[in-house]
């Protein structure tokens, strides 16, 4: 009797086993359970969003569709070495992360020429990049009629945004001359460095029509430049987000540049408006890949209309 109840413990142990190894046959790739890869880390980022660190693992650069000449900007910084030459705002999405400067250099300027210069650190027993030269280097040599040519057509399309910088120059290079009005000077620049710290102090008010005096009293090309991009990208108000990008066109400089051209995706076409008004004056034709982006998904009628204008001038 015990004989029987073992072996019929043992059939159904054997049809158990059997039935689990059926299931699991009969299942396939159809009912595998995928889960969805995670984003990279340039993914994650935003358009012309970009991270730069430089420590002694390396360099490491994440960036989605940021222009170029910002990326090397922000290289240059990091890194502690002289950037010279021409920068353009191609954009690019990369994902570097440890590798040698010199292979995030090429990987950065594939399409243009440029020279690095090194210097030898005895602290830290290694070299290190010095100055970096981006753009066609011209020898001393290069024959006057081609330079020429090329710098009459630019002058030919820039003429206009060239006199207007010029005249921006000149009403703040004023007041400079004799010992008396050098010294009348200082004291202004002593007291509007007060008044820009108070001015960057009422940006914070709740009060929009308070941001916007405080953008019209700052000084586009100082210390204030980087707040000012900081309004115009996310502050609340339209209004003051359309003062902010008026202001910009004052700016010199790619960071100015490159706000106005995040600014040309703002939801607002006042914004929109205003931001293309000022990069004719503070951008140059490297960046018509990126207004072209912006502007052909536009739908205002005014937007489209304004578009297509400083597309004509920038070219």
């Amino acid at each position: 009797m015990e004989l029987r109840s073992l072996r019929a413990c043992a059939c159904a142990l054997a049809l158990l086993l059997a039935l689990a190894c059926e299931r699991a046959e009969r299942k396939g790739p159809d009912e595998a359970v995928t889960q969805p890869s995670a984003p990279t880390a340039s993914e994650a980022l935003g358009p012309g969003e970009a991270r730069v660190d430089v420590d002694e693992g390396g360099v490491t650069i994440e960036c989605q569709a940021a222009a170029r000449g910002l990326l090397l900007e922000k290289l240059a910084r990091e890194g502690r070495f002289e950037l010279v030459g021409d920068l353009d705002a191609r954009p690019l999405t990369l994902e570097l992360r440890g590798q040698p400067i010199e292979t995030v250099i090429a990987a950065l300027l594939e399409d243009l020429p440029y020279r690095a210069q090194w210097r030898f650190d005895a602290k830290t027993d290694r070299h290190e990049l010095a100055r970096l030269e981006v753009g066609e280097i011209r020898a001393a040599g290069a024959t006057a009629a081609a330079t020429g040519e090329s710098a009459a057509e630019k002058a030919k399309r820039r003429e206009l945004a060239d006199t207007l910088r010029q005249q921006i120059r000149e009403r703040r290079e004023q007041d400079r001359g004799s010992e008396e009005q050098k010294a009348e000077l200082a004291a202004r620049r002593e007291e509007r460095a007060r008044s820009q710290a108070d001015l960057l102090e009422q940006l914070r008010s709740s009060n929009p029509e308070m941001r916007i005096e405080a953008i019209e009293g700052l000084d586009p090309e100082g210390p204030a430049l980087a707040a000012l991009l900081e309004v115009l990208r996310s502050d609340p108000d339209a209004r003051v987000r359309e003062k902010a990008a008026e202001q910009g066109g004052e700016a010199d400089g790619f960071l100015a540049c490159a706000g106005l051209l995040d600014a040309l995706g703002d939801r607002e076409p006042a914004v929109v408006l205003r931001a293309l008004a000022s990069l004719e004056f503070t951008c140059d034709e490297t960046v018509l890949p990126i207004v072209q982006k912006h502007c052909d998904p536009a739908t205002d009628p005014a937007v489209q209309a304004r578009c297509a204008e400083a597309i004509d001038f920038l070219q």
